[in-house]
């Protein structure tokens, strides 16, 4: 068997560190049609180039960037589009709105979860659901986001503990014996979720406001904040060229969108220093690994997970 089969390198004639090249051109902010006139391809051929180190970067996510113990996760959504911008988001439309939905870590910046979708009640529980799925058994950390109300559902649905009224409480509230009532599905007393609510006039912000969705009410709202996601916002902004506004370089296409989010996330996880964290990519500070990752670490990973 070959070594590069299972890679994003299998069957290519292209050697690897071009390709890699390539790629890391379209990770720092430069255009699909300038890295394909600096480097000397066809956009195709670097279109598929993305699409075969797609799967590459999922496979490192889903095979690391499992089991944590996170204390603050911090959820966003941040627009942008394909094809055309004011074109309704349709599940198998090619152009519309596409937003890209995002899970943090506050205390590492590892983006937890991402997917590209329309921004929709069913988009907020599956972002919250996959989230959750990735933390280890038993950890609630604190959740942070906007004034979004669509998340507050899915936590109560995905966070909650049973209570099991005992049979005291039964007669006292039947009036006579009988059985006790079934068990009752709350959310967790320990859940804690909160909103950062900005207020505007026209297009500026002239107020932010803290409110707690769910929780105690003595709990501190100052660990309520979704400053750090947003600021990564403007980094996948200014690195990620299908994100900037008001330009040509959008996506044509949202699996165009989807793929470039895809690597971008890895990149970001495993590859891109922080001056925030010292000079540690997110997964090292996360404890996931201990060195910085280049981009054919990446391309060239195969699950060891069947």
């Amino acid at each position: 068997m070959s070594q590069r089969c299972g890679t994003a390198f299998f069957n290519l004639k292209t050697p690897q560190l071009e390709v890699c090249r390539s790629i890391d051109a379209m990770l720092r902010g430069d255009t699909q049609t300038s890295t394909a006139h600096t480097r000397q391809h066809r956009r195709d051929t670097l279109r598929r180039w993305r699409r075969r180190a797609a799967p590459c970067a999922r496979a490192v996510d889903s095979d690391f960037v499992t089991d944590l113990r996170v204390r603050d996760l911090e959820l966003d959504e941040q627009w942008s589009f394909a094809g055309k911008k004011k074109a309704p988001f349709a599940v198998n439309s090619e152009c519309g709105e596409a937003w890209w939905h995002k899970a943090m870590a506050r205390e590492s910046r590892l983006l937890v979860e991402q997917f590209v979708s329309p921004r929709t009640t069913e988009a907020a529980e599956m972002l919250v659901n996959r989230s959750f799925d990735r933390l280890a058994p038993g950890c609630l950390p604190r959740v942070s986001s906007d004034g979004y109300d669509a998340y507050t559902q899915p936590l109560r649905e995905q966070v909650r503990a049973i209570t099991v009224y005992p049979l005291w409480w039964a007669l006292e509230k039947k009036g006579k014996p009988g059985r006790p009532p079934q068990p009752k599905k709350v959310p967790d007393p320990a859940l804690v979720y909160g909103q950062v609510v900005k207020q505007r006039e026209g297009k500026r912000v002239v107020k932010v406001e803290k409110k707690l969705v769910l929780g105690s009410p003595a709990t501190d709202l100052a660990g309520i904040s979704t400053s750090l996601l947003e600021r990564q916002n403007g980094t996948a902004r200014s690195r990620n060229r299908y994100l900037v506004r008001k330009t040509y370089g959008f996506a044509k296409r949202v699996e165009y969108m989807d793929d470039q989010c895809e690597v971008d996330k890895t990149f970001y996880n495993f590859c891109r220093r922080h001056r925030g964290l010292k000079g540690e990519t997110p997964a090292m500070r996360h404890g996931l690994t201990d060195h910085v990752w280049s981009v054919a670490e990446v391309l060239g990973y195969r699950s060891a997970v069947p």
